[in-house]
């Protein structure tokens, strides 16, 4: 008695846009998810971190949090959006509307790195794991800031998408 198995596994990815410039994009948009994703464990950490404490002179953290959640969460979905928009060829119909969101979406993380470059003097993060934490946190927003300002000059440079 013998037992054969032929197995055959492929992935194909369908043709993105028109040329190079969309494939290159669309990894932009992937990586941006990505550094979005920092972002997310950083803001996570620090948030355990300061659960019920003063993060901030006057504002009571949940407010705090729930600013910066808002960032996270509107950089995730416009990224999700340009991801779908190249990969089912439609990019060239929303473009003017995906710049403006990623432009936004870029001026809100710089506004949160320097935000949390700024907490970086405070006494609290001297050393330890409280600087480490509030450092993956500066170094997700710096990433995505700098991966959606890369994806706003692609998307608003004149290519066929």
């Amino acid at each position: 008695m013998s037992l054969s198995v032929d197995a055959k596994f492929s992935v194909s990815m369908p043709s993105v846009g028109k040329g190079n410039g969309s494939t290159c994009l669309l990894l932009t948009a992937i990586a941006a998810c990505a550094t979005t994703i920092v972002a997310w464990g950083g803001l996570a950490s620090l948030q355990d971190q300061f659960y019920g404490g003063d993060l901030t002179a006057g504002t009571p953290p949940s407010i705090t949090f729930r600013y910066y959640w808002f960032h996270c969460a509107w950089n995730t979905v416009v990224c999700a959006g340009l991801v779908y928009l190249l990969w089912t060829n439609m990019l060239a119909k929303y473009r003017g509307a995906v710049v403006g969101l990623f432009a936004v979406g870029t001026l809100l993380f710089i506004q949160g790195s320097d935000h949390f470059l700024t907490l970086r003097d405070d006494k609290l993060f001297d050393t330890g794991l409280q600087r480490d934490r509030l450092n993956t946190v500066v170094a997700g927003w710096i990433m995505t800031a700098a991966l959606n300002a890369l994806l706003v000059l692609g998307l608003g440079w004149v290519c066929d998408c």
